[in-house]
């Protein structure tokens, strides 16, 4: 995803259009589906990637929203995976560039 910003932020432009989205996913379908693991469509690629940006950012919304509060209770166990913290990463950057605009 990191290769494809346009995806990630998933906002259509005059020069990121619907179709321009779709061929993407197309290549990032193949790429995907020639590793060991899953065989999906790029339509439930897509569809996995959305599902996996939510719950990172609700997981770390949680994580810290804990961290505001004002004690008196167990720890939160809870903390993201290299793998979520990857997807983190990525929002953050995107939503940074974005704001540069």
């Amino acid at each position: 995803m990191a290769d494809h910003p346009q995806l990630l932020s998933g906002k259509f432009t005059q020069n990121f259009t619907a179709s321009s989205a779709k061929s993407m996913w197309k290549e990032l379908e193949s790429e995907l589906n020639s590793m060991a693991g899953a065989k999906k469509d790029w339509q439930q690629w897509r569809k996995s990637w959305h599902d996996m940006k939510t719950k990172v950012k609700s997981k770390n919304a949680k994580i810290k929203n804990h961290r505001r509060g004002t004690g008196g209770g167990a720890p939160l166990g809870d903390v993201l995976t290299n793998w979520e913290e990857s997807i983190f990463n990525l929002i953050q950057c995107l939503r940074k560039l974005t704001f540069r605009d």
